[in-house]
């Protein structure tokens, strides 16, 4: 009987243990971060440096294009009478610092307690949910007819730079990461606190007979005004 007991506690002490490290574990994996990652104000500045590759599958070369982005958030309105700020973005480009801006179009986004969206050509994406928590998935496709695109949170709360610029908390939203001997398809965002979209990069490109086909392109925050 002593020994039946003594198995018992035995078993229940390591159940407990092994909760304890679970607990443990799911916390050092999904922290939650509450910083603004999506800042949206009339004024708002960001300037990118554009950098694009095109392979051409039929000819068997590839061409370079570099340029700037520049999006600025121009005005704002609201719906209806509970509805959130929606802020129009428009965009340009240019050829290099000293060339004039040249405009391209225009967005909108908005941002609620629970989403951050993104509208191009009448097109809404799912850029961020929230809270910020990593490993966290979503469809960034489930406000739109497109089919569905899932997202997640990865390396939340990370140092990032770009060139000089040293930004912290950074968080990675990984859109497809889908690589193979003949094919690669890669779409990445990375977003600093109170900057919003930092860095992103897009590479689809396949093998067709040989030659690469497709496009790689990245952006990289130059400079960036808040309001």
């Amino acid at each position: 009987m002593k020994r039946s007991i003594g198995l018992k506690n035995l078993l229940l002490k390591t159940l407990v243990v092994l909760g304890i490290l679970q607990l443990s574990c799911r916390e050092v994996e999904e922290p939650v971060i509450s910083a603004n990652y999506y800042p949206l104000a009339i004024g708002t500045t960001w300037i990118y440096q554009v950098d694009s590759t095109v392979y051409d599958d039929f000819l068997g070369d590839s061409t370079h294009f570099t340029m700037l982005r520049k999006e600025e958030v121009v005005s704002s309105f609201v719906a209806g009478k509970d509805s959130v700020p929606t802020y129009l973005i428009s965009i340009y480009t240019a050829s290099s610092d000293s060339s004039p801006w040249i405009y391209q179009k225009s967005c909108s986004g908005y941002q609620t307690d629970h989403v951050a969206v993104r509208t191009n050509q009448n097109i809404p994406e799912v850029k961020m949910v929230f809270p910020v928590v990593n490993r966290k998935s979503w469809d960034g496709n489930q406000l739109n007819t497109q089919g569905k695109d899932t997202y997640r949170f990865i390396n939340i709360g990370l140092i990032h730079q770009i060139e000089e610029t040293i930004f912290h908390n950074t968080v990675r939203v990984e859109q497809e990461n889908t690589q193979s001997a003949d094919s690669e398809d890669i779409r990445w965002e990375i977003y600093a606190p109170e900057v919003g979209l930092i860095e992103k990069k897009v590479s689809k490109t396949e093998l067709i007979d040989g030659n690469k086909g497709g496009v790689h392109y990245s952006w990289k925050l130059k400079s960036f005004t808040s309001h």
